[in-house]
C-alpha cells in the first residue's frame, strides 16, 4: 500500500488530505483521479485531520502531490 499526501491551494487557504492506494498506484496516476473529480464537480470532500470539508472547486489554485510513502 502506498499513502500520498495531496496539497490543495486554495483562494485563502490550504487544505492537506491523505490518500491510500495500492502498489501499483503512482503520482501521476493520483493526479489524474483528482483533476477528474474537480473537472466533473461543482465541489469535492477533502477528509483529514480536521475533519471532512466540502471544497468549491471555483476557489481551488494549486494542487499538488506532496508525499509518497511505501506502507508495509
Amino acid at each position: 500500500m502506498k499513502e500520498f499526501t495531496i496539497c490543495y491551494t486554495l483562494e485563502n487557504d490550504i487544505k492537506t488530505e491523505k490518500i491510500i492506494t495500492g502498489h501499483e498506484v503512482n503520482r501521476r496516476e493520483i493526479m489524474k483521479r483528482i483533476l477528474y473529480r474537480i473537472r466533473n464537480q461543482e465541489w469535492f470532500v477533502v477528509k483529514n485531520g480536521e475533519g471532512t470539508q466540502k471544497i468549491d472547486v471555483r476557489v481551488v489554485r494549486y494542487i499538488r502531490v506532496v508525499d509518497e510513502k511505501i506502507l508495509a
